[in-house]
């Protein structure tokens, strides 16, 4: 038997979860609502040419579309199949074997998974709270020189929060050049603040995003990298000859050209996640502020993920604990089901 290297070993295989039973999912941060018919009818159109790559004037409509949303030059940015494959990029270009990777103790799964496939030494950031949201400690960033590369969430997924103030990043970035920094920005709609200035001023900062999230294209997996031009050249050689289908290239294209759609779900997402903090904290939970679209909630009891999937309603357990659940915004119907729900569960401690 041929062996495989011993740290690949060492990585989770990721198993998607059913919903058999499920009639409120709220645990994957995606949109509950599907993309609008000009979405639709554009995709459509590229699946009747599904036996054909994708040629270069679609990938290049797809990079004048990013770049005109995100305000960069048409070289300062990197389409690929989500931001994963951005992240996965990154690593195959900036990190060897032995390497340290930076990243919060609680943040994306997928800095951790990567390190382990690559053979990195990940150094997990420990994070406090303060008031209602975290924050990575100031003494865990004082000295980043055995980091490769540092990747931050802002927002940060599980607990929505900033966690680094954008003037302390700026002052890291200029002292700690040798190092590269990945602002990772998956729920850039929601939050509204973005840290390009900084990835265009220097090059040693990368920041990712995402259309999986606000513009609901989560299968059709399209995101993208903004950087400087010396930047994104390792990641372009690093990337397949085609990371984005015909149909998701096209999807993206006619969502990014026109996105009041996305600008609604927004408005919708921020009132829904003042009703269930509101509601969540009279039932004696405890949310924390969040600038995503979804809700960090420590509960007063164990359990209660799993008493709420058995009654239909799907959230997120976390790394943090038995207590802490992640429960994304969905439809008004299905945050009124997991509200109902969560107020039975924890009914029944009485």
């Amino acid at each position: 038997m041929v062996r495989p290297k011993p740290w690949v070993m060492e990585a989770p295989i990721y198993r998607p979860r059913t919903y058999r039973g499920i009639v409120a999912r709220l645990d994957m941060n995606e949109s509950p609502n599907p993309p609008p018919e000009h979405v639709l009818r554009a995709a459509e159109r590229e699946l009747a040419r599904m036996n054909r790559y994708p040629d270069v004037e679609i990938m290049e409509a797809l990079v004048e579309a990013l770049a005109d949303y995100a305000e960069v030059g048409r070289e300062e940015v990197l389409p690929a199949a989500g931001s994963d494959m951005v992240i996965r990029a990154i690593f195959d270009a900036y990190v060897d074997r032995g390497d340290g990777v930076c990243f919060p103790r609680y943040g994306f799964a997928m800095y951790s998974i990567y390190s382990r496939l690559t053979g990195a030494r990940p150094r997990l950031l420990d994070m406090s709270i303060v008031g209602d949201e975290f924050r990575v400690r100031e003494e865990e960033l004082e000295d980043l020189g055995g980091c490769r590369v540092f990747f931050i969430d802002r927002p940060n997924n599980p607990t929505g929060s900033p966690l680094v103030d954008a003037g302390l990043l700026r002052g890291m970035v200029e002292e700690y050049g040798e190092t590269l920094f990945v602002v990772d920005e998956a729920y850039y709609e929601y939050y509204g603040e973005t840290l390009k200035d900084l990835a265009l001023g220097h090059g040693n900062v990368i920041v990712t995003r995402t259309l999986s999230k606000a513009f609901g294209l989560a299968s059709m997996r399209v995101g993208y990298a903004i950087a400087r031009e010396e930047a994104l050249d390792p990641l372009r050689r690093a990337l397949p000859p085609f990371p984005i289908t015909r149909p998701s290239a096209a999807a993206a294209i006619a969502a990014l050209e026109d996105r009041g759609y996305v600008y609604e779900h927004v408005r919708q997402v921020g009132q829904l996640k003042s009703l269930v903090y509101g509601r969540v904290r009279e039932m004696g939970a405890r949310p924390y502020r969040s600038r995503a679209n979804f809700l960090l909630i420590e509960m007063p009891v164990e359990g209660v993920e799993r008493k709420l999937r058995e009654r239909g309603v799907a959230v997120r357990p976390t790394v943090l604990g038995e207590r802490w659940i992640r429960v994304t915004m969905g439809t008004r119907g299905e945050v009124d089901l997991f509200l109902n729900a969560l107020e039975e569960v924890l009914g029944e401690r009485t």
